[in-house]
C-alpha cells in the first residue's frame, strides 16, 4: 500500500544538509536520494546493468526492435528485468515488473502481434495490455552462477539457485557487548537473480522466490562499522553448501568496497532520527563467476516517513535516550533536535522569500536582485556582505521612521524621488535604494554616504561604515 504523500520532506532536507548537498524538492524523493549515494562514494557493483528504454505502443513503422533486443540479451548469458511505468501504476504501489532469464520466458511472458509488444504477463501474474502510452525500462545483466544450497526460509531442503537477487537491510537495535557498542542489523535476502521488491511478498509468486533471513552485528570502531559475520556465521561456520555462506561472503565483499559509505549514511541517518527499526538499505547482488561477487546499495528507506502526517519536531524519550548511547559512542555528527528545528527555520525562510518574489508590489528589478540572495544557496543567507546586506546593515542603525506595507517583512521610506525598501527575512535585513525608479549603485557605501545621509536625513558617520566589512 502506498503512503500518504508528505508536504514536505523535513528529515530528508536534513539529511542532505548533513551531506552538504542542496535538497532540490522537485525533482523528487529517489533523484535526491541518488545524489546522497553518489556523493558519499557507493559503489556501483561489477556487475552493472545495460539500461535501455522503450516508448509503447512500438509504432507501427520502424518497430523498435524489443524482441530482437531480448532474445539478443538472453542469448548474451544475462536476464532482463522489464519495468513498465504509465505514471498510474507508480501510485498504486508500484509499477508491475517482468523478469525474463531465458528465452522460454520470451515466449511464455510476452505476446507480440505483428512484431509488436501487445502484452505481458508480469511477475506478480496480473495481464497488462500495451493499449496506452507506457514507458518500458529495461535493465540487463549478466546472469549469476547456480549452485545447491540449503537453509532458506522458505524452503526445507537444499535447492538449485542462482546466486544472485536483492537484499535489505534494517537497524534494529543498538546493543552494548562488554561495554562496547554494537548496531544490529537484520538481514532479508532473495535469490534466483530476483530484486528486492520480490521480499515484500505481495504475491504468492514474490513468496515462491527462495529467500535468507539472518541477523548480524556491526560493532561501532571510531566511528566506522566493522562487519565481523552473521551472529549465527560467528557462532559455527557454514558448509560450503549454505547460503548462510553465501551471504556472509556478499555483505564482506559489500563492507569491503562501501563500508565507509555505510558507516558515514548510518551515522548521518542517526543524527538526523535516531530510531531503531525504520532505516533500511535496500539493494542487489550476483555472483556472476566463481571469482566475481558484486554488492551495491541501490536506495534507502524509512527517512521519509517521519513527513507523513508529520507533527512536529520534538524527538521522544526512546530517540533521546539513543541519541545520548550514539554520542557517547561518538557516532553522531549533530543533535538531531536542533538540527530538525534549523531545518524548519530554513524552510520557513524559502517560504518568506517566495511570497515576497510573487509580491506584485514589489518592483520586478528588486524581485531579482533578491532572489540572487538566497535561491540556489546552500547556506541559509548568504555569507557575502552584499550590497543589500550591507545597506540593509546600516540602515538598521540609523533607526529611520519607516513607512509600513501589506506585508509584515516589507517596509518602505520615501523622499521625494528617491525610495528605500527593506525586507526583513526572520531577522536577516537587506536593503535596496532606487533614485527615480533606477537602483543605485550601493557597491561602495563611502562614495554615497553624503548622498545617503541628505535622502534619509540623518549624518552617516564613519563608526556607522566601520561594522560593514566582509565577512565577521
Amino acid at each position: 500500500m502506498k503512503e500518504t504523500q508528505p508536504q514536505g520532506y523535513r528529515h530528508l532536507e536534513a539529511l542532505h544538509y548533513l551531506a552538504g548537498i542542496p535538497f532540490v524538492e522537485h525533482l523528487g524523493v529517489r533523484a535526491n536520494k541518488e545524489k546522497i549515494l553518489e556523493d558519499l562514494g557507493f559503489s556501483k557493483g561489477t556487475n552493472i546493468a545495460l539500461k535501455k528504454e522503450f516508448l509503447l505502443p512500438e509504432p507501427d513503422e520502424n518497430l523498435l526492435g524489443i524482441e530482437d533486443y531480448l532474445v539478443q540479451q538472453i542469448s548474451q548469458g544475462r536476464f532482463v528485468a522489464m519495468l513498465f511505468k504509465d505514471g498510474r501504476w507508480e501510485s498504486m504501489g508500484g509499477a508491475p515488473v517482468t523478469y525474463l532469464m531465458a528465452e522460454k520466458d520470451i515466449r511464455d511472458k510476452l505476446v507480440f502481434s505483428n512484431g509488436k509488444l501487445i502484452e505481458v504477463s508480469a511477475h506478480d501474474g496480473k495481464v497488462l495490455q500495451i493499449d496506452r502510452e507506457i514507458s518500458l525500462q529495461t535493465y540487463s545483466r549478466r546472469k549469476s552462477i547456480a549452485s545447491t544450497v540449503s537453509g532458506f526460509a522458505n524452503y526445507e531442503d537444499p535447492i538449485t539457485v542462482r546466486l544472485g537477487g536483492g537484499f535489505r537491510l534494517q537497524l534494529d537495535d543498538l546493543v552494548f557487548i562488554d561495554g562496547e557498542p554494537h548496531l544490529l542489523f537484520s538481514g532479508h535476502f532473495s535469490f534466483n537473480d530476483m530484486g528486492s521488491r520480490v521480499l515484500a511478498l505481495s504475491c504468492k509468486e514474490d513468496c515462491a522466490v527462495p529467500r535468507y533471513e539472518t541477523s548480524f552485528l556491526l560493532k561501532i570502531n571510531s566511528g566506522q562499522l566493522s562487519f565481523m559475520g552473521d551472529m549465527e556465521f560467528q557462532r559455527a561456520s557454514g558448509s560450503s553448501g549454505s547460503v548462510r555462506t553465501v551471504v556472509n561472503k556478499v555483505v564482506s565483499s559489500l563492507f569491503y568496497h562501501d563500508g565507509k559509505a555505510i558507516s558515514e549514511l548510518t551515522k548521518m541517518l542517526l543524527s538526523v532520527k535516531p530510531v531503531m527499526g525504520i532505516h533500511q538499505f535496500e539493494g542487489i547482488f550476483s555472483i556472476p563467476s566463481e571469482s566475481e561477487i558484486s554488492a551495491e546499495i541501490i536506495d534507502f528507506d524509512g527517512l521519509e516517513a517521519f513527513d507523513v502526517g508529520f507533527q512536529g519536531l520534538q524527538i521522544d524519550p526512546s530517540e533521546r535516550l539513543i541519541r545520548g548511547q550514539l554520542r557517547r559512542a561518538g557516532f553522531l555528527t549533530t543533535d538531531p533536535e536542533s538540527l530538525l528545528q534549523y531545518i524548519a527555520y530554513r524552510r520557513r525562510v524559502a517560504a518568506t522569500v517566495g511570497e515576497l518574489i510573487k509580491s506584485s508590489e514589489i518592483p520586478d528589478d528588486i524581485k531579482e536582485r533578491l532572489s540572487q540572495q538566497f535561491i540556489n544557496s546552500f547556506d541559509l543567507f548568504t555569507r557575502n556582505r552584499t550590497d543589500p546586506v550591507k545597506l540593509g546593515r546600516l540602515l538598521d542603525t540609523l533607526c529611520l521612521d519607516w513607512e509600513d506595507t501589506t506585508n509584515p517583512q516589507v517596509k518602505y521610506f520615501r523622499n521625494e524621488n528617491d525610495m528605500l525598501i527593506m525586507f526583513s527575512v526572520e531577522g536577516f535585513n537587506l536593503a535596496f535604494w532606487k533614485d527615480s525608479g533606477k537602483l543605485v549603485d550601493c557597491s561602495n557605501l563611502r562614495k554615497i554616504a553624503a548622498k545617503l545621509s541628505r535622502v534619509v536625513g540623518k549624518e552617516i558617520l564613519p563608526v556607522h561604515l566601520s561594522a560593514l566589512k566582509e565577512g565577521d
